[in-house]
């Protein structure tokens, strides 16, 4: 099995989740990914920010590999396409297309193949990174850490469907006929990345009388003016935005900032001042949560929510590997000054929340 899933990261292993707190007791929200393997938490957070208008999001980002920052880079610049360069449908299919697939078609080879060369220049210059994608902080990265690289091998026993389709607010995607799916996670991924997309650039919720209308953009595509006229009557309460901004930049996240950390970070960020007591929320990846350690804890804020990722999606663990899994996990939270808040079953919960009450 270890050999299946590989030692680099391609996707994780939990459904994206909104990593903002309901209640919220800060204006500027500090968090920490350790080891997630693909952007789609930080994505989902960064579309869903406009709801949280008061407050600034800082996501600190730490991975086991370049490999994995590069892939990161290179769905952030993706999903931050302006609606100039590239319709939401092709957006949508050229993201789970790079996601996902083994193969991809020559028009995606040749994306990615730009896309390296510009994060070749943005690493080696601050002020091009900067003006190309302005989200993204790479400073902390230092010496060899800052040349990511766009080679990776990773898992081929877990499916890429987890990330985006397994959960889905559309409960019609997820009705069964005959005690059988009558939608495939393919269905669900692909609503769930347009949707995600989608309130990226309108600072909306993704609404149903748009689904047809963004399907049928060209690949090129800015959105004919009648289909524009279309997709604003939709939104006619006031509600919402009522178009795209106009930008030949990428989409700007005002609310959001992202920031890559050296790969040695989870024994060394204790050490740095600017990071004590720092992280209200903390997320920790099933391949990743060893990290979690007393000094790591001393950069959590008071009443901080650490979430890990439980191995319920991990093909071939048993039932008590799962629970001698959440028994270390529970054992290592206990030993970092952290305390569950619900009940856990590693076999049907995908994640774990723990708050840390350590003074």
């Amino acid at each position: 099995m270890v050999d299946g899933i590989g030692s680099v990261t391609w996707w994780g292993f939990s459904p994206a989740i909104n990593l903002i707190p309901r209640e919220l007791e800060v204006s500027e929200l500090n968090v920490l990914l350790v080891g997630s393997g693909d952007s789609r938490h930080i994505i989902k957070t960064m579309a869903e920010a406009w709801r949280f208008p008061s407050v600034k999001v800082n996501i600190y980002v730490i991975e086991h590999s370049l490999q994995v920052l590069a892939r990161h880079m290179l769905f952030l610049s993706l999903a931050l396409e302006p609606a100039q360069h590239i319709g939401l449908s092709e957006k949508t299919s050229l993201y789970l297309e790079i996601f996902g697939n083994s193969l991809i078609r020559s028009s995606t080879k040749s994306y990615i193949d730009t896309k390296a060369s510009d994060f070749i220049r943005m690493v080696s210059d601050v002020d091009i990174a900067e003006d190309m994608l302005p989200i993204l902080d790479m400073n902390f990265l230092k010496g060899p850490d800052t040349v990511p690289l766009l080679g990776y091998w990773g898992d081929i026993v877990t499916g890429p469907f987890i990330s985006h389709g397994i959960e889905c607010a559309n409960s019609s995607l997820l009705k069964t006929e005959n005690k059988m799916h009558v939608k495939t996670a393919k269905d669900i991924t692909y609503y769930n990345v347009m949707a995600m997309f989608y309130e990226l650039l309108y600072k909306t919720k993704y609404d149903e009388c748009c689904l047809e209308i963004e399907a049928k953009q060209d690949e090129d595509s800015v959105m004919t003016r009648p289909q524009r006229a279309l997709v604003d009557s939709c939104y006619s309460s006031g509600d919402v935005s009522d178009s795209a901004p106009v930008s030949e930049g990428p989409i700007v996240c005002e609310n959001a900032k992202v920031y890559f950390l050296p790969l040695n970070a989870p024994s060394q960020l204790y050490l740095k001042q600017r990071f004590q007591e720092h992280f209200h929320v903390v997320y920790f990846s099933n391949s990743m949560v060893h990290t979690l350690t007393p000094d790591l804890s001393k950069t959590f804020a008071c009443k901080a929510q650490v979430i890990v990722e439980t191995p319920k999606f991990l093909i071939d663990v048993t039932t008590d590997q799962a629970q001698e899994y959440m028994n270390k996990v529970v054992a290592m939270t206990e030993k970092a000054g952290c305390e569950m808040l619900t009940s856990c079953n590693p076999s049907y919960d995908a994640l774990a929340y723990f708050r840390y009450s350590a003074s």
